[in-house]
């Protein structure tokens, strides 16, 4: 038996199928983080409402439909977001760019998957390993406003979000004040209205228009690991 076969295996006796594997991905999130001077490297696997998405802090995204045979994961829809010269977010199709993620192992300890370990493509950089451990974690379950809105904690708009609490808020007492008053209602808003129509529309429209906004004046939806 080759090595491929015998990794083939073994991710086939952790995800039976690929439901086995979204229903995983539920509440947790795999990625990986490398320094490169001033530089990040990032990438990272995450469930959203419509499935499994692999982001790189290149821009790179594409959403995640299954796996093959060879533990080749199968993507669609690849895209590199990047920055125009406006300011705004734009979007290029970048379709066979990737040509697939490969699983080249899964790293169990007590039962409990710890680490993926995925093929290095699209990177050349020396500093960047020809297999990339992403580490597993658990999502922190807040039902919060935007969680709700965009049904997922790790997505680019709540990415953006994220990053304006901790980055400008933050920063003022009123910002603080904000947040506090914020993270104190809006888990009972949830409760009580969180599977109404008219609430997920009213916060979507409002929110779509605020990450827009901060979108064009720099404040990135890349992957963002602050909780």
């Amino acid at each position: 038996m080759n090595n491929k076969q015998s990794t083939c295996e073994k991710i086939h006796n952790v995800f039976s199928n690929f439901e086995s594997m979204l229903d995983f991905f539920k509440d947790k999130t795999a990625e990986y983080e490398l320094k490169m001077g001033d530089c990040c490297f990032r990438l990272c696997i995450y469930r959203t409402k419509n499935g499994l998405e692999l982001t790189r802090s290149d821009g790179y995204r594409a959403a995640v439909i299954g796996y093959d045979n060879m533990g080749r994961l199968l993507v669609k829809n690849e895209m590199l977001i990047y920055r125009g010269l406006d300011g705004k977010a734009a979007y290029k199709s970048v379709h066979g760019m990737l040509r697939g993620v490969t699983f080249t192992d899964v790293i169990v300890t007590n039962g409990r998957i710890e680490k993926l370990g995925i093929t290095n493509h699209g990177f050349t950089s020396e500093k960047i390993p020809a297999v990339i451990y992403l580490a597993v974690r658990r999502r922190r379950r807040g039902c919060y406003i935007a969680t709700c809105v965009y049904h997922a904690y790790d997505c680019p708009k709540v990415w953006t979000l994220r990053r304006f609490r901790d980055n400008i808020l933050a920063k003022t007492w009123y910002g603080r004040m904000f947040i506090r008053i914020y993270y104190a209602v809006s888990p009972a808003l949830v409760r009580c209205f969180g599977k109404k129509q008219w609430f997920l529309k009213l916060f979507r429209d409002f929110l779509d228009r605020i990450i827009t906004y901060l979108n064009q004046r720099g404040i990135g939806d890349n992957f963002y690991s602050g909780e």
